[in-house]
């Protein structure tokens, strides 16, 4: 198995074992999705709304807001979700990704916050991206209706530096 396709976004189980959708297919999807439904689906007056307010070009828009709902499941990527995987920790381990002991649970979106906050103050040459990756980071991350505000994830629960390459 490839060490992406351990990465899962989604799992079901039938009859004959366990099905996964890898993460990284999940993230194209749902950024293609998005940039459907900016074309499609989206009143005129929405997107006005959001290109001004951003102060972007309509496609310079479109593309932003497909990458940063792509990334809504990045917390998933992180010890704190693959743990309910046995399967793929014990392969994630054999690849030496480090499970620290985990008190507490930690929703996905959490860790989306953090990280996704993390890499726009950081890596960003963008202005506005750097200015408000925490507050677009802690947005994002909330897509199932659970805002992180002030918390934080410990970095045993996204854990370290290997858990950063792959993500």
């Amino acid at each position: 198995m490839e060490q992406f396709e351990l990465f899962w976004a989604k799992k079901k189980t039938e009859e004959h074992g366990e099905i996964y959708h890898p993460l990284l297919f999940h993230t194209f999807d749902v950024g293609i999705v998005a940039r459907e439904l900016w074309k499609t689906g989206l009143h005129k007056a929405i997107q006005r709304f959001f290109t001004t307010e951003l102060g972007l070009s309509e496609q310079e828009t479109i593309v932003w807001l497909s990458f940063l709902i792509a990334l809504h499941d990045t917390g998933k990527a992180s010890p704190a979700f693959i743990r309910q995987d046995q399967k793929a920790q014990e392969e994630l381990r054999k690849r030496e990704f480090r499970f620290r002991p985990v008190n507490e649970k930690c929703p996905h979106g959490v860790i989306t916050a953090y990280v996704l906050a993390d890499l726009l103050q950081t890596v960003s040459k963008d202005d506005f991206l750097r200015a408000f990756g925490r507050a677009l980071g802690i947005a994002v991350g909330g897509h199932h209706g659970t805002f992180s505000g002030g918390a934080e994830a410990k970095p045993r629960q996204r854990g370290g530096e290997e858990w950063e390459n792959a993500r």
